[in-house]
């Protein structure tokens, strides 16, 4: 931004009153500091486990082999049922939003959909012989916002799509990508759009008219792999040269990039935790790296697994449950060792107090802001929503408010800008405008 160039900063507040409190807009993660154990180990698989996918509701998770076969387990340890597809190895296992089904790829261009409840299949799909060759992987299946349609893609290039309750009628290709095939995909978390990467780009797609709406570059960087917060504000892209690196969804841009320890043409699938504090990966040899999300530091490295390690994920919830699987037909849940708190002692008396010194003290509350208020309607009428100002802040001379358009003019493009407020935790919500562009968006207001 050159110096000379005009800055005009806009500040709105949902709040019709404004008072001033200092607020730091910084998001910072808490560390998760204590040791992984092994808290539930689930046997069944015959071959190396290749992929792990949580079902929405967090009552199941499922899992791939090298060999073809996919298991439905449960949070106890309990194998639900096995369901037997392509003698190829599960490349990528989707459920639907209810979890009700599941759908499995494959090698050879296939994609298998069966029912959770019943174990029936409802329908197989594969590339059209016609347009693409039948060896070639199908890396990635996502189910269309209501059920009942399944998208694909892989090898070939092609983005298919077919009716599930229609099992014998033909799948169609929606998107053809030349010769560079598709690597990955999946809904984001609000499942209106479908993600899916080519190269270096990962294309979002609206499921509802199957038109490409946005495009997300990411030099230098071919993605393999890649995963969504859970409020889908970012996405960590796994780069085929072991490269991890943070996009910003909305503006497109690289945050944070750091170096996973996957080495050149490595894989791994990723997965954030629950509340987007901690992001998961393998593909270093046997180790799996759980890392903070916002700065990319090592948290833990878990080197229990003795085969190779590229399936790992999340259970749903806040507590940190993580699943990982190997090549060694392990699949291991690990939690923290951290021992639960001892439950606390009520004493009725003091809670009884406790209740009235709070309110005591939400009275006292009240009686300052209706002063507060009283004050402001006894300001010259030119300026009403300002209160007392100071005319510096830390050696700084304090700019008003021009009190009819609600902005702020600047010569220097420098820019600090500090929001104040009345030091209430009160669901205040505050968006900053640059030359109205929204900077900081519709923040609530924690400090």
């Amino acid at each position: 931004m050159k110096t000379n160039q005009k800055v005009v900063a806009y500040i709105r507040f949902r709040k019709t009153v404004i008072l001033f409190v200092s607020v730091f807009l910084s998001f910072i993660a808490a560390a998760q500091e204590d040791t992984l154990i092994i808290k539930k180990t689930f046997l069944g698989h015959k071959d190396g486990v290749e992929c792990i996918t949580v079902s929405p509701t967090g009552k199941y998770f499922a899992t791939g082999g090298s060999q073809g076969n996919v298991i439905l387990w449960d949070t106890t340890g309990s194998r639900v049922r096995e369901f037997k597809g392509h003698s190829t190895k599960v490349t990528h296992i989707a459920f639907d939003k209810s979890g009700n089904k599941i759908a499995a790829s494959y090698g050879y261009g296939v994609v298998y959909i069966w029912s959770t409840t019943t174990g029936d299949k409802y329908r197989s799909t594969n590339y059209l012989v016609n347009k693409g060759t039948l060896s070639a992987a199908t890396n990635f299946s996502a189910f269309s916002a209501d059920g009942n349609a399944i998208y694909y893609g892989g090898g070939t290039s092609y983005l298919c799509k077919a009716v599930i309750n229609q099992p014998d009628s033909d799948a169609v290709i929606i998107h053809e990508f030349g010769t560079s095939p598709i690597t990955c995909g999946m809904q984001t978390p609000d499942r209106k759009y479908l993600a899916f990467s080519v190269d270096n780009t990962v294309k979002v797609m609206d499921m509802k008219t199957d038109r490409i709406v946005k495009e997300i570059k990411i030099p230098e960087c071919k993605i393999t792999s890649f995963c969504f917060t859970s409020d889908g504000k970012k996405l960590a892209v796994w780069c085929d040269d072991g490269k991890i690196k943070i996009v910003d969804y909305g503006y497109g841009k690289e945050i944070l990039g750091f170096d996973a320890g996957g080495g050149p043409n490595s894989f791994s699938y990723m997965a954030y935790s629950k509340d987007d504090k901690f992001l998961v990966s393998g593909g270093d040899r046997y180790n799996v790296n759980v890392w903070d999300a916002e700065t990319g530091e090592k948290k833990h490295t878990i080197t229990y697994h003795t085969g190779k390690t590229i399936a790992v994920n999340f259970f749903t919830g806040m507590e940190f449950k993580l699943l990982t699987g190997s090549y060694d037909k392990k699949i291991h849940l690990w939690g923290s060792d951290k021992k639960p708190e001892p439950p606390k002692v009520v004493d009725a008396n003091k809670e009884a107090q406790d209740r009235v010194d709070l309110g005591r003290k939400l009275e006292a509350q009240k009686k300052f802001n209706e002063q507060e208020v009283s004050k402001a309607k006894n300001l010259p009428p030119d300026d009403p929503k300002v209160y007392k100002i100071p005319k510096e802040w830390i050696g700084r001379r304090v700019l008003p408010v021009d009190s009819t358009t609600n902005k702020m003019t600047f010569s220097n493009g420098n820019l600090t800008i500090r929001l104040w407020d009345d030091k209430i935790l009160d669901g205040d919500i505050v968006s900053v405008y640059v030359n109205d562009s929204c900077v900081v968006c519709n923040y609530e207001l924690k400090a």
